[in-house]
């Protein structure tokens, strides 16, 4: 459901799906058979998005409500985030402080948090009138868009 490059040096991908993990892959040679070097477990839902904000943390939204930030070289979460009431669909950091991210959910609302502050949200972003799918920081790093599926329309 969701991959990403670290944007660093580029020698890392996450993935992750259904199977509530968040796989990391060295990147090698296209001939050898690739197993990921690091498995991220803890989520309880399906992982939507997952997003590096450096060559050894990874922010992930699951399924079942949460964020969490991780420690790649260790395969820890240091920091689960659950203030969503629905399941998150995606996350993103401004390129200019990777101490903030934006989160998206179902229960409408999109969120700014601060990975230094702990696990309550800056400020929660209400309007939407159905699920919030995606979201992203212009380049900016003080401006956000999001985007929701909207139903029942010709």
């Amino acid at each position: 459901m969701t991959c990403a490059f670290e944007p660093t040096n580029r020698r890392l991908v996450a993935s992750g799906g259904l199977d509530n993990t968040c796989s990391i892959y060295s990147i090698g040679s296209a001939s050898e058979v690739v197993r990921p070097s690091k498995e991220l477990t803890g989520h309880e839902g399906y992982l939507s998005c997952c997003r590096f904000t450096d060559e050894e943390h990874v922010i992930t939204s699951s399924g079942d409500s949460t964020c969490a930030f991780w420690d790649v070289p260790t395969s820890t979460m240091v920091s689960r985030f659950t203030e969503h009431g629905g399941d998150v669909m995606g996350v993103s950091f401004p390129t200019s402080n990777s101490n903030l991210f934006a989160s998206a959910s179902c229960d409408t609302t999109c969120k700014i948090w601060d990975i230094r502050s702990g696990v309550d949200s800056v400020t929660t972003f209400r309007g939407h009138e159905s699920d919030v799918n995606s979201v992203d920081f212009l380049s900016n790093g003080c401006t956000i868009s999001s985007g929701w599926l909207l139903y029942g329309f010709d």
